[in-house]
Order: C-alpha cells, then sequence, then structure tokens
C-alpha cells in the first residue's frame, strides 16, 4: 500500500514536470475512470480554452492548424484535444485529425491528442473537463484548444467548457446555416467563415449578418471573419480577435 502511494506521488511529481508521456498516460487514465484527478489541486493558473465546431468538411481541423502556427509565432505553447468519432471496433479514436496537424508533432512547445467520442453526444467526451484540469495541472500550456467531432446542431456542451467559442463554416453549406439557426449559431463568439475564396463567401458572410441582427437586442457583438486556412489567410485577423475577446 505504502509502495502504490509512492508511485503515485511519482506519477504526479513527473506529470507537473509536463513530461509529455506521462500526461498522454494520465489522460487514457481520466479516460476511464474520472476518479484519476480527484487528488489534484486546484491551479492557481489555468490555459486558455478555444474551441472550434461546425459541420464536417468545413475546414476545422486545417483552420486549427493554421492557428497554431499563429500561436507559435506569439511564443505561446499550445495542447489540443481533437475529438474524433469512435471507432465502431475498437471504441477508439479515428486520429484522423492528428494526423491533418502532423507538421507540429516534433514542436515540443505542441501536444495534439485525439481523443474518441465513444458515443457522448455534445461533439466531445465523456470527461473533457477532467481532462482539462490534467493539462492545467502540468501549467505548461498556454492555450488548450477543443476541436469537437462536428455532427452539427447539437454540439452545444463546447459553450460550458471554453473561454471562446468559433463557429466555422463554409460557402454552400446552406442546410447547415438554417440548422444553425436552431442552436450552434448562438454559442458562437466567432464566425469563421472558411474556404473563403470560394465565389459564395461574400454571400455566406451577409447571410451570417443578417441571422446575427434577429437576436435580441443588447446581444453581444459576434465577429464574422473570412478565412483561407489552406493558405494561411485571415489567420492573423482570427487571432487577434480570439485575443481581444479573452483579454
Amino acid at each position: 500500500m505504502e509502495q502504490h502511494s509512492k508511485d503515485k506521488e511519482r506519477f504526479f511529481k513527473t506529470l507537473k514536470s509536463g513530461n509529455v508521456r506521462t500526461l498522454a498516460r494520465a489522460i487514457t487514465l481520466v479516460e476511464n475512470d474520472v476518479s484519476f484527478v480527484e487528488p489534484l489541486p486546484k491551479q492557481e493558473n489555468y490555459s486558455q480554452v478555444i474551441g472550434f465546431t461546425g459541420a464536417p468538411g468545413v475546414g476545422k481541423s486545417t483552420l486549427i492548424n493554421s492557428y497554431i502556427d499563429a500561436l507559435r509565432k506569439s511564443g505561446r505553447t499550445v495542447a489540443v484535444l481533437c475529438v474524433d468519432p469512435s471507432s465502431p471496433a475498437s471504441g477508439g479514436a479515428f486520429l484522423g485529425d492528428r494526423l491533418r496537424m502532423n507538421e507540429h508533432i516534433a514542436d515540443p512547445a505542441v501536444y495534439i491528442r485525439s481523443l474518441s467520442a465513444r458515443s457522448h453526444l455534445g461533439g466531445l467526451c465523456k470527461n473533457i473537463s477532467q481532462i482539462i484540469q490534467v493539462i492545467n495541472y502540468t501549467e505548461k500550456w498556454d492555450i488548450i484548444i477543443l476541436e469537437t467531432v462536428g455532427a452539427g446542431q447539437s454540439e452545444v456542451e463546447i459553450a460550458k467548457i471554453a473561454d471562446c467559442k468559433i463557429v466555422v463554416v463554409c460557402p454552400g453549406y446552406g442546410d447547415e446555416m438554417q440548422a444553425m439557426k436552431a442552436g450552434i449559431l448562438e454559442i458562437a463568439d466567432i464566425l469563421a467563415v472558411n474556404k473563403a475564396d470560394m465565389p459564395e463567401a461574400s454571400h455566406t458572410a451577409k447571410e451570417l449578418k443578417s441571422m446575427l441582427q434577429l437576436r435580441p437586442a443588447g446581444a453581444r457583438n459576434v465577429p464574422i471573419i473570412l478565412t483561407v486556412a489552406s493558405q494561411n489567410q485571415g489567420i492573423e485577423n482570427l487571432l487577434n480577435s480570439i485575443d481581444a475577446l479573452l483579454n
């Protein structure tokens, strides 16, 4: 029993030091048993949590990849949690988002982890709050980025967790735009129209602006930002808009 206590103490000490392998192990433990975080003390310093959500195919992962570049140029460290659909065979994540961000894998100031939704509704995974608590315990990461599964308008759980919510859309998603009126549009702090080099981009931006005008009087301002993530266009504007909301 005493040896077990010493092993656990040693594990938490290594985790506190920011060891990435220990962090990966700790996140796996939390995925399977939320009670793992119960001994962790509350932290004085917390990472800022930035959430990206939107329908499949709008370019969330590519936009996040470019946003990571901008954050690293500003000297900030980044932990990325990508919630992927579950494999029907293993229950694990498909790892698609991590593959799209593999240019950052060699950077010790960037940590990328794919998480399995495991049939949890809301766009995230069941123990996401506790996973964030573990990351905060290391006090190594300035920013935590969350990427939702991308299932559609039901993805409002991120509103309870993220300090800043970016809803990503792209031109030509007319049906998705209508669905957003019912829920996901309401949680946005920033609206990003990605793939803005497509012909209908300006029309999409105008439609979003019209939707925002239907909100009750006194509703907060929601910036609409045009981006072409694959070409790093509009990313600096996105970075500055997020920073302005958080500071």
